[in-house]
């Protein structure tokens, strides 16, 4: 749960099972770090980040676009599978369900 204008470090972890393509809808976040190696250069903006086992990442969102969002693995298979998770604005609701209680699982 964000507020809006919100700052948000985020540490993105694969834990291994492959190369998980992280990926946040609604907005772009930049990477900070790779495995606890400050970035260089000009700065990396992004909307989907590749991550190979054992990567960690640290990334900077800011709050600007209110919504409900999907975070999740770009490998839909994994997402049904429970690699997902909710970027919620306060304040912001739906009428419909959310996630798997919704019974809309295109991917299986």
């Amino acid at each position: 749960m964000v507020k809006e204008g919100q700052r948000v470090n985020m540490t993105i972890t694969n834990a291994g099972g492959g190369d998980h393509p992280f990926h946040l809808h609604g907005h772009i976040f930049q990477v900070l770090s790779h495995n606890g190696q400050a970035l260089s250069g000009s700065p990396v903006y992004l909307d989907t980040l590749l991550t190979q086992e054992g990567d960690t990442y640290e990334v900077y969102v800011k709050a600007d676009n209110p919504g409900l969002w999907m975070m999740h693995c770009h490998n839909l298979m994994h997402a049904s599978m429970g690699m997902s998770m909710m970027f919620n604005y306060e304040g912001i609701s739906t009428p419909f369900r959310v996630g798997t209680k919704s019974g809309n699982l295109p991917d299986l």
